[in-house]
């Protein structure tokens, strides 16, 4: 069922099935899977690769390395993530560049969260200076994005934000520190 859900004609379906089938491990889905690495649609292919890289065939890696080059950064970018999903930080590169100054704010965001998945801290510095920002909702992530982050690092920021003005950022703030406890 899954294997033909990869011929759907909703995108986001055909996504749905192609990460499905990779996290199952059943190497059957390899060559239903090859037919979607000339998927259209940049996102499906991505994820296709990503299945066949769980899958142990080679060509998902080519595929996930086509997608950090491709001239879309959000496609780069979810290249880059479904390395971070594997435990390959071969898409770093792209991620930091996203975290420039005067980047998209949620590229910025999103790229600090994929680095600390990944165990790299290169992003706190921008959730830092995003705990200071207008916006509640960029702060909430931010303080979101902290508490992912691996062992210590990020409590001091959270304990700031536990004194944040609104009471959503101190709400997360809460939580992303009593998630660290657990730890």
């Amino acid at each position: 069922m899954l294997s033909g859900l990869l011929q759907d004609s909703d995108d986001s379906i055909r996504i749905q099935a192609a990460e499905v089938l990779g996290h199952l491990g059943n190497p059957e889905a390899i060559p239903p899977l090859h037919s979607t690495l000339q998927d259209p649609n940049p996102y499906v292919r991505i994820y296709a690769g990503e299945a066949l890289v769980r899958l142990g065939d080679a060509r998902g890696r080519e595929v996930l390395r086509r997608g950090l080059l491709h001239s879309n950064r959000s496609v780069a970018m979810y290249a880059a993530e479904a390395f971070s999903n594997l435990g390959d930080a071969a898409g770093t590169s792209r991620l930091t560049a996203a975290l420039a100054p005067g980047r998209d704010l949620s590229a910025r965001l999103y790229a600090a969260w994929t680095l600390a998945r990944l165990g790299d801290l290169r992003g706190q510095p921008i959730l830092e200076e995003l705990l200071q920002h207008g916006d509640v909702q960029v702060r909430m992530q931010a303080v979101w994005t902290l508490g992912q982050m691996s062992d210590g690092t990020g409590i001091a920021s959270l304990r700031r934000a536990l004194l944040d003005e609104a009471r959503p950022v101190r709400l997360q703030a809460a939580w992303a520190l009593a998630e660290k406890m657990k730890g």
